[in-house]
């Protein structure tokens, strides 16, 4: 095998090229799941859901799979019971209700008492939800007849036990969740926590004792522990654990609140006061100064029955900052809806309960933040998670537009919502010097923020001040966020699309300099230089049309034939198959009196745009994030990659119609904007 060679500075690299040989038993890819009419039976549909489930593809939705299941066996019982799982994780226990019903009534027909207590349990976990606490106790413990739910059984049955006080069963209870998971350490501070409130604080001490050993930062055990020696008089002791706690939590929220959660599904109120309120102390950190925190104490008060307090602590909580206010459990949920009951016209109450239930119910979500919104109508944020909602979840894309737009009227110092309403201009087909007005009346904000800068910077290219564009991204410090890298296209546009103009105007010269510029990483963009730039075609051809018109004719021939792909023996880039690509090595085949090869690759463009434009749309299961393009912007880019063909065919009118036809349908396609302007 040959050694290879090439030169890096002054040193002489040789390396042996790496022969790939494949494996011939590698297994087989994966492969798309077939839509959900063109699987045969349930049982391959309710896995098929489950199989989407467990490789999320956000363009996937297991739920269709799982319902066309249903639509053929409504009372099929692995896909109910599936389903009714779903729905209690999106805190929608009705409809969780309604299916594990259906699941639980076809497993105990002919009064058949069931081994499986998958669905048993998962109702009952609806019914406990929504406060139908006696008979989610009944079917907690017909579900701990089956060994894998015996455990999680008993364990709420403990918890059910002791918020009505009955300590002794509740013990009782947590013994037998303990014999099935004996090292579920909730359980055995749960078993502790018991025993303190039977007044057996040495029993408590010796259980904790031994989870704090293995697990040192189990707040849950150390706040029980404090507890359980001040319930044995060992005031020293206790106030010394409650310190080294306090330490350990390091002021966190979450930490809080978390303990605060478990002491509310234990009963254990007095103790999820005493917690939030060591939170409250100190107003200077996020726990202090949390809304959450002070709805919480509300509600605590407000079942103790004190309704003076707790009329206080809402009033506190509504005017609490909302910054950094993002609830997600589902406890979180019934405080919320408490405080709304409490005041109708919280605004920020509405608010957070939009926030914590956007990802599973985003039309619950939405009433919220529109209720919000019309409460408080200079409330920036939930006119900004409107917009988002609008967009994401109705396809909305005018109505999203207008909620950004009074986001940014009720507070344009904040740049993210510049990036995210220019995205949304961009989606909108919005015209481009509307954009770019909306930058410069808030420049010095979007200067604040990498991405917010970017888009300014798009729009100056759009708008044809490329001036302008290169000399922010000169001057810029730009960090790349992963999946990111737009702005080495935006750089690169500025640069050929200025040394265009400067070809245009006869300065071949500095439209050189420009092209050759293009080629550049400055290293101020944070791009890595690729090793084969998919540009690069594109850089040769320009800048083998200015050494051109500087008549240096056999510089442009080498330019014309490394675009070609000739350089190095051949196919050094042929490999990108791009429109754009495709064209620009063209055009160089052109260039170089091989006009039967151009024509091949023009009519391969035309014909590639064509069938993209009869081509329905696909959703593509292998697509990263972000990846997906709206149909309106395939169809621009399918007229694009037309109008190249016929552009370089010689067909100016042609050309021109699918360039127009592309600029209509995106305006922010600078390159077809540009190309129809150049056949005018």
């Amino acid at each position: 095998m040959a050694t290879l060679a090439t030169r890096s500075g002054d040193v002489l690299i040789s390396y042996q090229p790496v022969e790939i040989v494949s494996d011939p038993n590698l297994p087989e890819p994966v492969k798309p799941p077939a839509a959900p009419k063109d699987i045969k039976t349930v049982e391959e549909l309710y896995l098929t859901g489950l199989r989407v489930e467990q490789i999320y593809n956000p363009r996937v939705n297991p739920f269709d799979y799982y319902e066309e299941a249903l639509r053929r066996d409504p009372n099929d019982v692995r896909t109910n019971t599936i389903v009714g799982i779903n729905y209690n994780r999106r805190m929608m226990y009705e409809k969780a209700e309604e299916h594990l019903r259906r699941a639980a009534a076809r497993l105990t027909a002919e009064y058949t008492r069931t081994r499986d207590g998958e669905a048993l349990y998962h109702l009952a976990v609806a019914l406990r939800a929504q406060g139908k606490l006696d008979e989610a106790y009944d079917l907690f413990y017909r579900a701990s007849w089956d060994y894998a739910f015996r455990s999680p059984s008993y364990y709420q049955l403990a918890e059910l036990s002791c918020r009505k006080g009955e300590f002794d069963k509740a013990m009782e209870q947590i013994e037998r969740s303990l014999a099935t998971n004996a090292e579920d350490t909730r359980s055995l501070v749960f078993k502790a926590a018991i025993h303190t409130r039977r007044d057996e604080p040495k029993q408590a001490v010796a259980i904790l004792a031994k989870v704090l050993d293995e697990d040192p930062l189990d707040f849950l055990a150390a706040n029980e522990l404090a507890t359980a020696y001040g319930k044995a008089n060992s005031r020293g002791r206790a106030e010394a654990t409650l310190r080294d706690l306090e330490t350990k939590m390091q002021r966190n929220l979450q930490a809080y609140l978390e303990l605060t959660t478990d002491y509310v599904n234990w009963g254990f109120w007095d103790d999820a006061r005493d917690v939030l309120t060591r939170a409250a102390r100190d107003k200077t950190d996020l726990a202090g100064r949390s809304p959450l925190v002070y709805y919480y104490l509300a509600f605590i008060h407000e079942h103790k029955g004190d309704s003076t307090l707790a009329d206080g602590f809402y009033g506190q909580a509504g005017r609490m900052p909302s910054d950094y206010c993002f609830p997600f459990r589902a406890e979180t949920a019934t405080v919320l809806r408490a405080a709304i009951a409490h005041n109708p016209t919280d605004a920020k109450a509405h608010y957070y309960l939009g926030n914590l239930l956007y990802e599973n119910q985003p039309e619950k979500a939405i009433e919220c933040w529109e209720r919000s919104a019309a409460i408080d109508g200079a409330f920036a944020m939930a006119h900004r998670n409107l917009g988002w909602a609008y967009y994401r979840t109705k396809s909305d894309v005018p109505k999203a537009i207008a909620s950004y737009e009074r986001a940014v009227a009720c507070n344009g110092q904040d740049a993210r919502l510049l990036t995210e309403l220019d995205e949304l201009y961009e989606l909108g087909n919005v015209d481009p010097a509307k954009r770019l007005a909306m930058f410069e009346s808030h420049h010095a904000v979007a200067a604040q923020r990498n991405d917010s800068q970017l888009r300014e910077i798009m729009t100056l290219v759009l708008g044809g001040r490329y001036d302008d564009a290169i000399d922010a991204l000169a001057k810029g410090q730009f960090h790349v966020r992963e999946g990111g890298g737009e702005i080495r296209d935006v750089y690169v546009d500025a640069h050929l699309l200025r040394g265009l103009a400067r070809l245009k105007a006869g300065d071949a010269k500095e439209a050189l300099a420009d092209f050759l510029a293009a080629t550049e990483y400055p290293e101020n963009l944070s791009v890595g230089r690729s090793q084969n730039d998919p540009r690069a075609a594109q850089f040769d051809y320009y800048a083998g049309c200015a050494y051109e018109a500087m008549g240096q004719g056999e510089k442009a021939k080498e330019c014309y034939a490394k675009a070609a792909g000739d350089a190095d023996g051949g196919g050094r880039r042929g490999g990108f198959r791009s429109s754009d690509m495709r064209f620009y090595r063209a055009m160089s085949l052109k260039k170089l009196g091989r006009d039967d090869e151009a024509t091949t690759e023009f009519d391969e463009l035309i014909k590639s745009g064509t069938d993209r434009l009869t081509r329905g749309e696909e959703a593509d299961f292998f697509a990263k994030f972000g990846e997906q393009q709206t149909r309106q912007v395939q169809q621009a880019s399918a007229h694009y990659t037309i109008g190249l063909g016929h552009l370089g065919k010689g067909d100016a009118k042609s050309a021109r119609a699918e360039f127009e036809a592309a600029a209509k349908l995106n305006v922010s396609h600078v390159w077809a904007r540009v190309q129809a302007a150049e056949i005018r």
